[in-house]
């Protein structure tokens, strides 16, 4: 019985960034943080080169939840097209990541 509501420890088991979008004068970049299943929270933050990271995230996963989503929206300030690269980093548990450049235009 004890085996069947245990779940064990969360783990993070992959980081990808999976897709972008145009979004008026910025870029929405989606991400996924695969998990072992278990519940627990993951705490994540989103870097900019060049700009600096984020704020620090949490998304709270429940047991039997294996994929959370997020995003970032990426905007540009002034006109014309600049590159920019997004990473997706995890904090805990563990410490996978995943980035992208992309081309943010106004």
């Amino acid at each position: 019985m004890w085996t069947r509501f245990h779940h064990g420890t969360l783990r993070v088991t992959g980081v990808v960034i999976s897709g972008q979008a145009r979004s008026g004068c910025g870029v929405v970049v989606a991400g996924r943080i695969a998990t072992n299943g278990s519940p627990g929270v993951v705490s994540y933050r989103w870097v900019f080169t060049p700009g600096g990271p984020g704020q620090r995230l949490e998304q709270s996963v429940t047991a039997g939840q294996h994929l959370v989503r997020v995003t970032a929206e990426v905007t540009g300030s002034t006109p014309g097209n600049a590159a920019q690269r997004v990473t997706l980093r995890v904090l805990v548990p563990g410490h996978d990541a995943a980035s992208a450049v992309v081309q943010v235009r106004c």
